[in-house]
């Protein structure tokens, strides 16, 4: 059943990863496997399952990461192609705005990953300290 939900999650990750570098509306992709994450973590008890839950969060962040370059890389192009008219006139150039918006949510969302991934990796060290009753 663990190897399961882990393959499960894995695999939804992948899929918001690829669906990030097509450009595929990724919201729609990570929302199973963050859903499927959080239930994880609200189900860890044990120390090894604190490490798959800090594992996933940390593939999660590499993920939102990987989505935030893509993101930035599209805003470094459409402001070289808006030229002179980004400081001419630069109501009239903020098509990149939308993907500078969605690249800092993106690195918004890995960090708080990451801080997840930190606290059960925490869990972890305290999980294996506690002696056994």
């Amino acid at each position: 059943m663990k190897i399961q939900t882990t393959n499960m999650l894995r695999t939804a990750l992948y899929t918001a990863a690829i669906a990030a570098m097509l450009g595929l509306p990724a919201a729609a992709a990570q929302a199973p496997a963050a859903e499927r994450l959080q239930a994880m973590a609200r189900t860890a008890a044990t120390a090894p399952e604190h490490a798959e839950v800090a594992k996933q969060y940390r593939l999660h962040a590499e993920a939102l990461d990987a989505q935030a370059a893509k993101q930035e890389e599209q805003v470094t192009k459409l402001a070289r192609s808006a030229g002179a008219t980004a400081d001419k006139w630069p109501a009239m150039a903020n098509g990149h705005q939308e993907a500078k918006e969605k690249a800092v949510q993106a690195r918004r969302a890995a960090a708080e990953s990451r801080k997840l991934a930190d606290h059960h990796a925490r869990l972890v060290v305290e999980a294996q300290a506690t002696p056994a009753n």
